[in-house]
């Protein structure tokens, strides 16, 4: 039983099936600080786990020591999922966008927050 198992496993990585990301950005209330608002950006369902995931402000990449990131972790079948966040300003008037680029896309995918991003309490 074990065996195939095994087998089946090596199986499967060898023959993933190549899966993009789904790109979603949302906004919540700091809980520290009820002035400051946390971003996130968050990409799921993707495979293989390489990716290039950034939180930019007008259109330049935050440092990485400002965003705080989950790394990669595993979702229940087999894609993977990274999250990144950094709080800012609630009155801040810059642009803020998540950008990701992964080998499945041609392009890369841009997703800005904006004045319809829901703010989570």
């Amino acid at each position: 039983f074990n065996s195939t198992v095994m087998r089946l496993r090596e199986y499967n990585m060898c023959h993933s099936i190549y899966s993009p990301p789904d790109v979603h950005v949302f906004a919540k209330r700091s809980i520290s600080d009820k002035s400051k608002l946390k971003l996130t950006c968050l990409a799921t369902g993707f495979y293989p786990k390489d990716i290039f995931l950034t939180i930019r402000k007008d259109l330049t990449s935050l440092p990485e020591d400002e965003v705080e990131s989950t790394g990669i972790r595993p979702n229940h079948d087999e894609s993977v999922q990274l999250r990144k966040s950094v709080e800012i300003n609630e009155d801040e008037k810059a642009e803020y966008d998540c950008f990701v680029s992964h080998r499945t896309l041609k392009e890369p995918v841009i997703v800005k927050w904006g004045m319809q991003t829901k703010i989570i309490n």
